[in-house]
């Protein structure tokens, strides 16, 4: 079984500069999917998965949807506009959690979007909403 990471983000994230994150971090062999796009980080072999909701569709016509991560520390209002799943290759483990901590890092110095960092979704270890960043587990 792959572990799995997921980043939802609000709309604030622009495509231009969540591409710019995953490139200034490594990423390699960005390719554009019906849905966004997929890649991945050949130091460490974590893939990465883009969905963006509105992709394909003029822009205000897609509904967002709501943040799937459990067991958040209070109910989010704002609404996900990109899931990033991040999928770990287990023979290397160590260097994925690093990619995934640089990737984290950046968002955070180069947008001011809404996002949750989540374990398969049911783990909640970083939150940034209105009120700031909140760290509950270290990845």
């Amino acid at each position: 079984m792959a572990l799995e990471f997921s980043l939802e983000a609000d709309a604030q994230l622009e495509r231009e500069v969540l591409v710019g994150i995953l490139t200034r971090c490594g990423a390699q062999e960005i390719e554009p999917t019906d849905s966004g796009f997929n890649g991945y980080f050949p130091e460490s072999g974590l893939n990465f998965y883009v969905r963006i909701r509105s992709a394909g569709q003029d822009a205000g016509s897609a509904s967002p949807e709501g943040v799937l991560a459990e067991f958040l520390p209070s109910p989010q209002d704002w609404r996900v506009e990109y899931r990033i799943n991040f999928r770990y290759n287990n023979d290397h483990y160590d260097a994925c959690r690093d990619t995934l901590r640089e990737v984290v890092a950046c968002l955070v110095e180069s947008s001011p979007c809404k996002f949750v960092v989540s374990f398969q979704y049911e783990n909640v270890y970083c939150l940034r909403n209105e009120r700031g960043l909140e760290i509950f587990k270290v990845i």
